[in-house]
């Protein structure tokens, strides 16, 4: 086991036993359900260096949607992201399609999409304004395409689970309506950052 697997295992373990303790020391929110819609642009971090990479595409627009079940001073969150598509292009005059399928795997960025879990903690409050820390897991999903020109057409479905964490600020327009910004950190291979506007609405 190496040291970046006990890291997670660790953090794993932490967030279990917040979950845990906070659940059974709170009570629940005058208001304790909520829904959020948000839209943003994710960005992977894309390290490999490659001699064929011809271009690469590691941005593209992103939504998810979330519900929540607040208590006093913790929030149990479970929700859909799709932080959307990724591209990259290798000089291909040397592959076959299998040998340019498995490059493109090697060094795709991935925006994945899936199911999230997890907590969200309220860290500052000032008159209307609330800032919030996150952290979950995201159980995703993702395809990687790879065609050379008119052949043949490759297709790797892969999964995982990974760690995210986050920050919101928001703003309390009413007693029900939240507008603010969010930001999240996806900690897959190659983390992945999103920006996001956040809608919240409590009920």
């Amino acid at each position: 086991m190496n040291r970046f697997t006990i890291k997670l295992t660790l953090i794993y373990r932490l967030v279990i036993l917040s979950v845990s303790v906070s659940v059974s020391a709170v009570t629940l929110a005058a208001e304790p359900m909520t829904i959020a819609v948000s839209v943003g642009q994710s960005q992977a971090n894309v390290r490999q260096n490659h001699v064929d990479i011809t271009h690469v595409d590691d941005t593209d627009s992103s939504w998810s949607l979330e519900f929540g079940y607040q208590l006093e001073k913790i929030a149990i969150k479970v929700g859909y992201v799709d932080l959307g598509e990724a591209n990259v292009e290798l000089n291909a005059e040397s592959y076959v399609p299998q040998t340019y399928h498995e490059q493109v795997k090697a060094v795709a960025p991935i925006l994945a999409e899936g199911w999230t879990l997890g907590v969200e903690v309220p860290l500052y409050q000032y008159e209307q304004w609330v800032v919030a820390g996150q952290t979950g897991f995201l159980f995703w999903d993702n395809e990687i395409t790879s065609q050379i020109d008119i052949g043949e057409r490759l297709t790797t479905k892969i999964s995982d689970t990974n760690i995210y964490f986050g920050v919101t600020a928001s703003y309390e327009v009413s007693k029900s309506w939240l507008v603010g910004i969010q930001y999240r950190n996806y900690m897959l291979d190659e983390s992945v950052s999103d920006v996001a506007i956040k809608v919240n609405y409590r009920f």
